[in-house]
């Protein structure tokens, strides 16, 4: 097929050839033509002008080149152009050598098809002339071409489209009624190709309930020259039913006439898909429910389980603390009656051998001595519970656990080890010095009697950091170790090593007390306190107390109450002698002491039973001070100190109790009271009284 595409474009390469083979007519055409700025190139023969006329779009030629020359090929390639091309020729003829005066010229005419014939002599303006108007009949026939082949383009890509999406194509004539369907769109709706199907085949095609719906789509879409868009079910000739959507639009084309053209597509099978995914849809909602409803009841279970476990859980509590108070009491029941018999035997012996004060003084002296270990043995309870007096100050924890070296060296004894581990780069703790040097001397003793066979006692000191922890706020920390190499603890005995009263010691080895008193020192001082053992390998316990200036340490130092002794020069009881100190106690053993040691340092004494009793006695008998129990029925000490300062500003009134801290007390605005924290002796009810009379108002 002979196509000269790519030289359409004027001035690329030669786009006119010549052939005039007789004298300079060649030259002088060339010349002529590129000129007037047309490219040409003149040939030598007609075969090397066959041969280029695909690249060319005009030929001009002489009539002599043609005159006696093979013109097969020449023919050959003007009959075998494709149908848009008609390769325009120029021939110069002599004088009267046209075609409708040449039979020569007129067969040229016919095998060469569009030629324009030129006489000579001629100007050359009418040569440039004419070979302009035969490429501009070229450019046309391209222009042609490249049209022809978009739309070919076109139609094969909406083909290809139609195909690929599944959808076949139509055309309606609203004025005709005629309907025209590719042979997808008859597929659509059961026909085979070739088979007849007008607008009345598709009527009869659409199932009758959706008819109807159909027709008034139809009508209106030509009525507003509108889009088409439905859905509607089929009866195909073999009575299956199918699903067709059908899209389009109406318009008017160049002649006026009514037409609606679009696509249709076979939806049966994703209507099937969409039927079978509500199925599984709904199947799946049933399964989640009833899953959910399972999950219900195990939930219900579980909260019953729950349920049970912490009525379990909180009845074990009650057993554990119900045992813990069992051996609480059972511990303090023999500790206090041993004190209780030291003390009642003193007191008979006193008694028994009253003319003897040798042996009353020494009498005396034992018993007291059970007293004060009834004291100390209180103490440790308090220590345990956190309610002991801590003076907690910034102590070099380093210099104070070596300094206790002697002291750790004769209470382990011969066959034990001792060795220190202390980094003097941990600084200060906060702590109060003598509960600490208590609580090490403790752990010493615990470990050397957990190394019968001898052993070795370590003493460490060192800093730690400490991130969350269940029992210790972020910050840092000073560590005192004590470790043994001696038989370790059992997980069982582990677990509850911190119990008050709980020991693997012999009856009268121990208290029990020990360990609880280092937990609650710990404790007190805003730390902790762990243990690790392992059996048959030894035992470490660990004091973890605040670094002194941490975040830990300034929030304890922040809750310290101050419930210091007032200041003043302190007076001997002789210059108060003769005063009146009414005594308020509900325990009329206590109160008949107190009575006696006021009588005995020279101050004359009035008693109250209560609260309330004593207010009633102050407005009588106007005392010059008051020594008030804090735990007394109805008024405690803190309202009656309270109310008689109300009555009477500046009354001297001193506190006696049990517990440690004024801040515990509820005495809040008495702060600064004096108080008296039980077992005292009388020296220091004397020196307290002085006190308070030294700052009376």
């Amino acid at each position: 097929m002979n196509d000269d595409a790519g030289s359409g474009v004027e001035g690329r390469g030669a786009e006119v050839l010549v052939l005039a083979p007789g004298g300079r007519d060649a030259a002088v055409a060339t010349a002529i033509l590129r000129e007037a700025g047309i490219p040409a190139q003149a040939c030598p023969d007609l075969a090397t002008l066959s041969q280029g006329l695909d690249q060319a779009s005009a030929a001009v030629l002489t009539e002599e080149a043609l005159a006696g020359t093979d013109l097969r090929a020449l023919t050959s390639w003007t009959l075998a152009q494709p149908p848009w091309s008609d390769f325009p020729f120029v021939v110069l003829t002599r004088r009267g050598g046209g075609p409708e005066r040449s039979p020569k010229a007129a067969r040229l005419a016919g095998f060469l098809g569009n030629v324009a014939f030129l006489e000579r002599p001629f100007h050359p303006t009418i040569l440039a002339s004419a070979v302009r108007s035969a490429l501009a009949a070229r450019r046309r026939q391209r222009q042609a071409r490249d049209a022809l082949a978009a739309e070919v383009t076109a139609a094969e890509r909406l083909r290809f489209a139609l195909h690929a999406g599944r959808l076949g194509s139509w055309e309606f004539d609203g004025g005709t009624g005629e309907l025209r369907a590719s042979e997808a769109c008859k597929a659509v709706f059961g026909r085979a190709p070739g088979d007849r199907f007008g607008y009345p085949d598709l009527l009869a095609a659409i199932h009758p309930d959706d008819l109807g719906r159909m027709q008034d789509a139809v009508a209106t879409a030509l009525a507003e020259c509108g889009d088409y868009d439905i859905e509607y079910r089929t009866i195909w000739p073999d009575g299956s039913a199918h699903w067709a959507e059908v899209r389009g639009r109406a318009f008017r084309d160049a002649r006026g006439r009514l037409l609606m053209a679009g696509v249709s597509l076979d939806t049966t099978a994703r209507r099937a898909a969409e039927a079978e995914l509500r199925r599984h849809r709904g199947q799946l909602e049933e399964q989640v429910a009833e899953r959910t409803r399972a999950l219900e009841a195990v939930n219900r279970r579980l909260r019953a389980a729950a349920e049970e476990r912490d009525q379990a859980e909180a009845a074990l509590l009650q057993a554990q603390k119900m045992e813990a108070v069992g051996q609480l009491t059972g511990g303090l029941a023999h500790d206090f009656n041993n004190l209780l018999q030291a003390v009642l035997a003193s007191l008979d012996l006193i008694r028994r051998r009253a003319t003897d004060p040798v042996q009353v003084e020494k009498l005396a002296v034992a018993g007291g001595e059970a007293a004060r270990r009834g004291a100390r043995l209180t103490a440790q309870l308090l220590a345990f519970s956190r309610k002991q007096k801590m003076d907690l100050a910034p102590v070099a924890t380093g210099e104070l656990v070596e300094g206790m070296r002697d002291l750790l060296a004769r209470s382990l004894g011969p066959g034990m080890g001792l060795r220190f581990d202390v980094d003097h780069g941990a600084g200060l703790a906060l702590a109060d010095a003598t509960q600490l040097e208590l609580a090490v001397l403790n752990l010493a003793i615990n470990a050397r009697d957990a190394m019968p066979g001898g052993g070795t006692l370590t003493v460490a000191v060192r800093a730690l950091e400490f991130g969350l922890a269940a029992d210790l706020p972020v910050g840092r920390y000073v560590a005192v170790s004590v470790s043994d190499t001696g038989e370790g603890m059992a997980p069982e005995v582990l677990a509850r090593a911190f119990e008050p009263f709980f020991t693997t010691k012999g009856v009268g080895k121990g208290t029990g007390l020990g360990l609880s008193q280092v937990y609650g020192i710990a404790r007190q001082s805003g730390g902790a306190a762990r243990i690790e053992s392992v059996p048959g390998r030894g035992t470490m316990v660990t004091i973890l107390l605040p670094a002194a200036g941490s975040e830990a340490a300034a929030r304890i130092l922040a809750r310290q109450p101050e419930d210091a002794m007032p200041g003043g020069a302190p007076v001997t009881a002789a210059e108060s002698v003769g005063a009146l100190v009414l005594v308020v106690d509900d325990d009329p053993d206590v109160r008949r002491a107190l009575v006696g040691w006021l009588d005995a340092l020279g101050y004359r004494v009035a008693e109250a039973a209560d609260g309330r009793a004593g207010l009633a006695a102050l407005e009588s008998l106007a005392p010059d001070a008051m020594l008030v129990d804090f735990a007394m029925p109805g008024l405690t000490g803190a309202q009656v100190a309270a109310a008689a300062q109300r009555l009477r500003p500046g009354l001297p009134v001193v506190l006696a109790t049990g517990y440690a801290a004024a801040a515990e007390l509820g005495m809040d605005g008495l702060i600064g009271l004096p108080v008296l924290r039980k077992p005292f002796r009388i020296q220091e009810l004397a020196e307290v009284l002085a006190q308070a009379f030294s700052t009376r108002v």
